[in-house]
């Protein structure tokens, strides 16, 4: 799929420091972005879950030690 990126002045600034930085592709930067970007929601999305659980299964225990 291609698609096309509209960047204002500062993004494509930025853009273009990163691929100088770290020797690399505009394309392959976007996809590193995108990768990371991925990755953090996913585990944001897995801690959340696992304290909901924690949370749900000692919720009481932990209220009674707080006190």
């Amino acid at each position: 799929m291609a698609i096309t990126l509209r960047l204002d002045e500062d993004y494509a600034r930025k853009l273009n420091e990163l691929t100088q930085r770290a020797d690399t592709s505009k394309h392959e930067a976007v996809l590193r972005a995108i990768d990371e970007e991925f990755n953090r929601m996913t585990h944001r999305h897995r801690v959340t879950d696992a304290l909901n659980h924690t949370v749900e299964r000692w919720g009481d225990a932990l209220e009674q030690l707080g006190q």
